[in-house]
């Protein structure tokens, strides 16, 4: 009788062992990059680093700007600038050729569940693409939008879950902070918040913030901050409100400048393209 209870003790240890560190390795398994670029509506990502993560070995053959990539008994040859491919002896035409970013080689999404038989989900609104093959996952996250010659940066803040678009000529102009604060109104909640600063302090005697992106409970909102310097975004299904926080002395906040002042004026725009930007594209998740 001993024997026996000894023995289910140790099948349970190792059941718990298998569940506990079981769950690890699923959760470590999951390579993440935030290297994807949205052009006129296509998503692309980058190929070397998905095909390897998935397995494949990629080469490169400058002379010829070929990649050939391969892994097992599959072999995918691909030309910069064409849109015709080869997948294991058979001609694939992509709807878009591979292109050349920041010199690294980016191809449709598609096309990495074509050449690879790679289960492929997208979320548009997290603008995420989950790519699973042979019990090996990544996420890419697109990190760029472009549009007609256009390029827009991806603010995105998964802590608080929410991304908008900005023009990239804007974006260099900002640095994002996150922060947050105790509550004022119920005093115990932690406020999460995204502050976004000016990076040059020529014109700027102090660290001088554009807004701030605060998530708020309903009741916080409607008890206390709405009566503020905020106007709201958002208002999510389960409770939560993503709000605009403006300074004080907005937009008049740059230290003895006047605000037709060339400087002082661009501080102006870019805080109204801000808050256009946000406004317009905003999305929570």
């Amino acid at each position: 009788m001993i024997r026996k209870v000894v023995t289910l003790q140790v099948v349970l240890f190792f059941v718990l062992l298998c569940l506990v560190f079981g769950s690890t390795v699923s959760a470590n398994s999951v390579t993440k990059n935030d290297e994807g670029i949205i052009q006129d509506g296509r998503t692309l990502v980058p190929l070397r680093a998905i095909f390897e993560t998935l397995g494949a070995s990629v080469e490169w053959k400058g002379a010829t700007q070929t990649i050939v990539a391969t892994r097992g008994n599959d072999k995918i040859v691909l030309v910069v600038g064409s849109r015709t491919t080869n997948v294991n002896g058979k001609s694939v035409l992509i709807d878009v050729p591979a292109t050349i970013f920041n010199g690294r080689t980016f191809v449709p999404l598609r096309f990495v569940s074509e050449a690879l038989g790679a289960d492929v989900q997208w979320d548009s609104n997290k603008l995420l693409a989950t790519i699973e093959s042979n019990n090996k996952v990544m996420e890419v996250y697109a990190s760029s939008v472009m549009t007609k010659g256009t390029t827009s940066i991806v603010y995105r803040n998964n802590q608080m879950g929410f991304l908008f678009l900005l023009n990239k000529q804007v974006a260099d102009l900002l640095v994002a902070k996150q922060s947050n604060f105790v509550d004022d109104y119920q005093g115990q909640r932690i406020v999460e918040s995204v502050s976004f600063y000016y990076k040059d302090k020529t014109h700027l005697r102090k660290d001088v913030w554009s807004l701030e992106i605060s998530k708020y409970t309903a009741n916080e909102w409607n008890n206390f901050y709405r009566e503020g310097m905020a106007f709201s975004l958002v208002n999510t299904q389960d409770g939560w409100v993503f709000a605009i926080l403006q300074p004080g002395e907005h937009p008049y906040m740059f230290d003895g400048y006047n605000v037709n002042h060339r400087e002082a004026k661009q501080f102006v725009d870019t805080h109204y393209k801000l808050v256009d930007a946000i406004e317009k594209t905003i999305k929570v998740y």
